[in-house]
């Protein structure tokens, strides 16, 4: 309640920008088909949008965090660990389904995400963007906590019954509430609100896992086309906007 409360102090920058860029690209389609001279929107000076401060976890606090994950029950183990350890938006991780997992090669598949709206509920929906369909390799240690949380699932279906959801049977979220259905977005915000209070750690958002992963990789040595390949980027300057900082850090140490 009152999250959304409307301040009265208008729309941010970022916000105004992506406004304009969007109606000067319909404008600009207008005047190729000759149906306007020119485009107004060019005539307009679009906001500047102050760069924000990336949320992340440096590399000792994300290690203490690993550490304490442990210690949770496996369903919120495997969520804190898929997120940290491959940087997947949470959209992404709550749609994921057993058959987007590859034991084989070790793979796991991004295909769709799962949204929630007001009036609407929980939904499905396509990913952020046509690049974000991606295949995300994981380490073998990942892997193994997905066989162990496959089979606490299955024993979990088995002792419900009839209580599991079947209109879920064909498509078998890894995440789901205490009946089958697919697990409310906010739900791995709540438990991780938890879980750093109980241990003592600042509070961070759930993306800023997502960014810890990113400026870890960065920090690791990995170039800019695999840190956007894997985060899902559509495009390379995306990656170079948003952790510019990290990677002329990164430029400088390679020096």
């Amino acid at each position: 309640p009152g999250q959304n409360k409307r301040t009265g102090g208008g729309l941010a920058p970022k916000t105004i920008k992506h406004y304009h860029t969007f109606i000067s690209s319909v404008l600009e389609r207008a005047v190729k088909w000759q149906i306007i001279e020119n485009n107004p929107a060019r005539r307009i000076d679009a906001p500047k949008v102050d760069r924000v401060a990336i949320d992340h976890m440096d590399d000792k606090q994300a290690i203490r965090f690993m550490e304490i994950v442990q210690s949770e029950p496996i369903e919120y183990r495997l969520i804190f660990t898929l997120l940290l350890i491959t940087g997947m938006r949470r959209g992404e991780l709550l749609g994921l389904e057993w058959p987007d997992i590859d034991f084989e090669t070790g793979v796991i598949h991004i295909r769709r995400t799962s949204q929630y709206a007001a009036g609407r509920g929980i939904y499905t929906d396509t990913t952020k963007t046509e690049q974000s369909k991606r295949p995300l390799s994981v380490p073998p240690e990942v892997l193994d906590l997905l066989r162990q949380y496959r089979i606490w699932q299955s024993e979990k279906k088995l002792r419900l019954g009839d209580a599991w959801d079947t209109e879920w049977t064909n498509h078998p979220r890894l995440f789901t509430k205490a009946d089958g259905k697919p697990m409310h977005p906010n739900t791995p915000y709540k438990e991780l609100q938890k879980l750093l209070k109980r241990n003592g750690m600042d509070h961070v958002s759930l993306h800023s896992l997502r960014h810890t992963n990113a400026t870890l990789l960065i920090g690791g040595g990995a170039d800019v086309r695999t840190v956007s390949g894997r985060l899902g980027h559509s495009q390379t300057s995306t990656t170079l906007n948003i952790y510019a900082e990290f990677l002329q850090s990164a430029d400088k140490a390679a020096s």
